[in-house]
């Protein structure tokens, strides 16, 4: 068996040109410039986005997000709708501010069954203590059984708070979300505005049905919570809460599924 020897000349060599070669990396270490940090979007760029319904990006990534440092915010944006029919019937629902005094909510809000609009509504603020009058800007068509492009768009006076959104996708599944909205316990009595219910789940999965972009999420949203946002960690709107479905098991009894949301690609589309 031979060996590969070296002279201590060799050696010397093979050593200087280590050291050579170390300096230069360190060098070259020193230029580098960092990565760029993302960009987040200015007041007029978010403004501009808004009245083109373009979907305004959030700055943050999802892994360096947590949803603590956004719950008021995110609170402050959520507010109840209070709508009544030429009947007179009253309802209930919840919505959210997108800034500029747009607001999103569900359809089936503010029209009744049979298509009607509700002919007064308005918008309850936890964090203003205020409510205002609002009108219908848009409705999306929605059928008696619910389905449908299940999203209204409402204007009224802007409050403070707002939220940036975002259409979902698919490495969005499986992720933490929360729900918010006014079920029955948050009902006002007549005093305060209460702050909205904050559900957490995870977004289960998209889907498209008879046309249009549905968020399924275990983020259980009850009644009067129709309306709301379903939002990510970072505090970005990526769905509209629609409600639950119903199914029929062999026995004939009601076997209650995902909560269903109106994934909010559908706000671009609607006129």
């Amino acid at each position: 068996m031979s060996f590969f020897r070296l002279s201590w000349d060799d050696v010397v060599i093979i050593l200087m040109a280590s050291v050579l070669l170390w300096g230069i990396r360190v060098a070259s270490d020193d230029g580098a410039q960092p990565p760029s940090s993302p960009s987040v979007p200015t007041t007029a760029e978010t403004r501009d986005a808004m009245a083109s319904s373009e979907p305004i990006r959030a700055g943050s990534d999802l892994d360096s997000c947590d949803f603590r440092d956004e719950i008021d915010r995110v609170r402050n944006a959520t507010v109840r709708i209070v709508v009544e029919f030429a009947s007179g019937q009253l309802a209930t629902g919840t919505g959210f501010h997108l800034g500029e005094g747009r607001y999103v909510s569900a359809a089936h809000v503010v029209q009744d069954d049979s298509g009607q609009q509700a002919a007064n509504v308005r918008i309850e603020s936890a964090a203003s203590g205020q409510d205002y009058a609002a009108s219908i800007e848009s409705v999306g068509d929605i059928s008696s059984a619910g389905w449908g492009r299940d999203i209204a768009i409402l204007r009224a006076e802007a409050i403070p708070s707002s939220l940036e959104w975002r259409a979902p996708t698919a490495s969005d599944i499986d992720r933490d979300v929360r729900v918010l909205g006014y079920p029955w316990s948050q009902e006002s009595d007549g005093g305060s505005i209460p702050p909205p219910l904050v559900v957490r789940g995870t977004l289960a999965s998209m889907a498209t049905v008879d046309g249009v972009d549905v968020v399924q999420s275990s983020a259980r949203a009850e009644e009067g919570m129709s309306g709301g946002p379903l939002v990510d960690e970072c505090g970005a709107a990526l769905a509209v809460t629609s409600g639950v479905r119903l199914r029929v098991n062999e026995s004939g009894a009601l076997r209650e599924g995902f909560g269903v949301f109106i994934s909010m690609s559908e706000f671009q589309r609607l006129p």
